[in-house]
């Protein structure tokens, strides 16, 4: 098995995986909608052994654009790895 026929296939599949990944993060944000999920805290508000506690809305997160940040960090991966050295 020659390892640097091996890698230089793979540097041939890089920037394409690239594109891909690229057109496929930029379709997740046009597409995107709606949907998010809440991020929410819970504090102790009471002395220790009391019930009582603090609910805290932190805020929402968008499960598409997290999905979409993802795919384009992949392919500023690929990318980076298709260049010369």
């Amino acid at each position: 098995m020659n390892t640097d026929v091996d890698i230089k296939e793979l540097r041939r599949y890089n920037p394409l995986a690239g594109v891909l990944q690229t057109v496929s993060a930029t379709a997740i944000v046009v597409l995107v909608n709606g949907f998010g999920l809440s991020v929410t805290l819970n504090y102790m508000a009471g002395p220790l052994g009391t019930p009582k506690h603090q609910h805290v809305v932190f805020g929402d997160v968008s499960v598409a654009l997290l999905i979409a940040t993802f795919f384009a960090r992949c392919a500023l991966a690929h990318l980076a790895t298709s260049g010369p050295g």
